[in-house]
């Protein structure tokens, strides 16, 4: 069954089902014109792992207890959208890895989540920067988190 649906709200029962296979939008890369409560376009990777949390918090809902969850997420760097070189952040430098993929592993498990796998699949995405020839985007799979 597919539904589509905003996934802070699923409207299916608890625990009903098995196995969840998803790749959230990845922070800001695209405005998929969603409206205000688009995900993935949050100013700061914080903002976008709370939303990202409170999905997961939905999906665990529905998700059976012997469930699992398939995450693909990719990375991306901080300050090369145009949106981003005006902002601060006070860890994270200009042309900086941002970790998104691990920043949202690790507040999975602090939410309560057991990740059981992840993997970094092939290059995805090669990024051409002005002051750099190339730089690649490597995803991650967080593979088999259970409830």
């Amino acid at each position: 069954m597919i539904v589509r649906c905003d996934a802070r709200r699923i409207p299916l029962r608890d625990q009903t089902v098995q196995c969840v296979v998803t790749s959230p939008s990845y922070f800001q890369l695209r405005d998929y014109q969603c409206g205000k409560r688009q995900i993935g376009l949050e100013t700061t990777p914080e903002v976008y792992l709370a939303a990202l949390v409170e999905v997961f918090r939905e999906v665990r809902r529905v998700l059976c207890r012997d469930g699992v969850l398939w995450l693909v997420l990719g990375d991306s760097y901080w300050g090369t959208r145009s949106s981003q070189r005006s902002l601060h952040h006070p860890a994270l430098k200009p042309k900086d890895l941002i970790g998104i993929p691990w920043r949202v592993a690790l507040a999975l498990q602090a939410d309560d989540w057991c990740l059981l796998r992840g993997q970094i699949l092939a290059t995805t995405a090669l990024i051409a920067l002005r002051d750099h020839a190339a730089v690649t985007i490597k995803t991650l799979v967080n593979e088999g988190f259970i409830p």
